[in-house]
């Protein structure tokens, strides 16, 4: 049988329900009583006869919300402080003759919904006041005469409505003069804030706004004077924006305010009043948003917002007029991206700018003047990266493009074959487009046609130049040179196709033998010899299912099987070979 000690250490073990798990027999006072130090809650299971005054105090200390259980007769001013400074809603618990204002401070100090049972008496300014002075409700940061934290200004939210009037709030904010920012806007009127603003010890709303930027948009406009403007907008706030009304308007009506305006937010240039609109307004702006130069009213495009706005930004040279660019500008430009070329006027272009937009990642060479373009420009054009993939003979200009010129182009793509002019075209120009992608043969004309121009063609183009080869035209070297083009890892197959009986030949045959043996499938059986299949097998064993029948016999047979003795057990695939006589084999 246990004691009351290893009971008792059973409940502090177990927590407070562990105590309705024995008899009401079983259950002591000292049970009872180390329950409800340990566990408030634990009041509940406590049977009623050990229900004593000290039982309720100490459940009430540990758990507030307990005060419900305690008979109304015993619910003592001392109980019920002791259980609301345990939790703050036990308030409603309270009789209403015990609900004193040290009864509902400290409710309210420890939660803010008790507000809902405190008697709509006590809570007046004074007594929000001394709340005000307590660590929850008021804000580390004492230096600040404003600094109230949310809890206080959830309560304030949650006054009754009976409460929430002009009059409550200007007494209220005598005394809490930092709640100004807790109080509806329609109760915030021009003599409220003045008032405020006077108890807070601030000599001029400019030093209001100064110390704390809030107060910009909580005041009236009527209140905000020249300096108060000028104090929110170096403030840093603006960066929060300034949005469309009668404060802002009332910022931009002064024209250093403006200055500092811009700095921030320099899309609000425009808004700005016109007769405010000047040149350092634009260049201030310029300085932090490069794509108001765009919108600068005419008149102020001066050489010095141009300078300035070229300096941000090399790419403004788009927007500047023709007067204000200079050849230095025009040269920077073309260096930070050769495609700025397109801006500088004519007369102002160089050689030098040329060269470098010629060469530039984003290139410009577009944009030379033919009057600079020369045979060495367009050589400098044709082998510049950025050119890469681009038809450039089209923008040569034809005074320039000569057969020099030609060849470069061609060189470095064939495609520039289809651009060069009929009268610079010849059979060695061809020649070298062919040499470097036989893919632009369908573009030469078909006097070029030589079995050297195709050899040429198909040896760089494969089997997709040989199909479009006219069948008059294809010789024997031709399809040798297809054949071997393609090789082990291509597809001499697509050759073979279009190699009629009358074009093939024994060297035909031998060639597709040496480098694609598993494509005699597609050679006559005429041209299957004994020196061909042999020279096949040497690479390959699936020659045996090429052998025509004419040489279907044992000695030829042993010979591939010396060969490749590999082929002998895909000989025994081919009912011809199995129906043979294999004695002495």
């Amino acid at each position: 049988m246990m004691t009351e000690q290893e009971k008792i250490d059973k409940i502090n073990k177990n927590g407070p329900d562990y105590l309705n798990k024995y008899k009401p027999e079983n259950i002591t006072y000292n049970m009872c009583l180390a329950a409800v130090k340990n566990y408030g809650s634990a009041l509940r299971y406590v049977p009623e006869e050990y229900r004593s005054e000290e039982i309720y105090a100490v459940a009430c200390r540990n758990d507030g919300e307990m005060l419900w259980i305690v008979p109304t007769s015993l619910r003592s001013h001392e109980l019920c402080l002791d259980a609301v400074s345990s939790k703050g809603e036990a308030l409603r618990y309270v009789p209403e003759h015990l609900k004193t204002e040290d009864i509902c401070f400290a409710a309210l100090r420890k939660d803010i919904d008790a507000i809902k049972y405190v008697p709509e008496d006590i809570l007046t300014p004074d007594f929000l006041h001394r709340l005000f002075q307590t660590s929850s409700y008021r804000a580390a940061d004492a230096t600040k005469k404003y600094a109230a934290t949310a809890s206080m200004t959830e309560l304030i939210s949650k006054l009754p409505k009976s409460l929430k009037t002009a009059k409550y709030y200007k007494e209220l904010l005598e005394k809490i003069p930092g709640l100004i920012w807790c109080i509806p806007q329609k109760y915030i009127s021009l003599a409220l804030c003045k008032g405020v603003i006077k108890t807070m010890g601030y000599s001029s709303v400019a030093e209001a706004v100064e110390d704390e930027p809030s107060f910009f948009n909580l005041l009236p406009v009527s209140m905000l004077d020249h300096n108060a403007c000028l104090a929110y907008v170096r403030s840093g706030m603006l960066r929060g924006g300034l949005h469309p009304g009668e404060k802002r308007d009332k910022v931009l009506s002064y024209y250093d305010a403006c200055l500092e305006v811009v700095k921030e937010l320099p899309f609000l240039v425009s808004s700005i009043p016109p007769e405010y609109q000047t040149e350092e307004i634009y260049q201030l702006a310029i300085q932090t948003d490069i794509n108001i130069f765009r919108v600068v009213p005419e008149k102020l495009v001066t050489e010095a917002i141009c300078e300035a706005a070229f300096e941000k930004d090399p790419g403004n040279i788009k927007y500047i007029p023709e007067k204000y660019i200079t050849e230095e500008m025009s040269l920077a430009a073309v260096k930070s991206s050769g495609y700025l070329l397109k801006y500088v006027p004519d007369q102002v272009k160089t050689r030098e700018m040329c060269e470098i937009a010629i060469n530039s990642t984003e290139s410009g060479f577009d944009f030379i003047p033919k009057h600079l373009f020369d045979e060495d420009l367009a050589l400098q054009v044709i082998n510049s990266p950025s050119t890469y993939g681009l038809y450039v003979l089209d923008r040569i200009p034809k005074s320039v493009i000569n057969s020099e010129i030609c060849f470069a182009a061609v060189r470095r793509s064939a495609r520039e074959i289809e651009r060069v002019p009929k009268e610079l075209l010849t059979y060695e120009l061809c020649l070298a487009a062919v040499e470097e992608n036989g893919g632009v043969l369908r573009e030469i004309p078909s006097k070029y046609y030589t079995e050297e121009l195709l050899i040429a063609a198909v040896k760089s183009g494969g089997w997709r130049t040989f199909i479009k080869i006219p069948p008059e035209l294809i010789t024997e070297a031709i399809i040798i040179t297809g054949i071997e083009r393609e090789g082990s890892n291509g597809s001499p197959g697509k050759i073979l196709e279009k190699v009629s009986d009358e074009m093939m030949t024994f060297n035909i045959a031998m060639k597709v033998a040496c480098v694609r043996p598993w494509d005699l499938d597609c050679i006559p059986d005429r041209f299957r010899t004994k020196e061909v299949l042999l020279k096949g097998v040497e690479r390959a064993e699936i020659v045996v299912r090429f052998i025509p029948e004419s040489l279907q016999y044992k000695e030829f047979i042993l010979e591939m099987i010396a060969i490749n003795p590999k082929c002998r057990e895909l000989l025994k695939t081919e009912d011809w070979y199995l129906a043979m006589d294999h004695s002495n084999q």
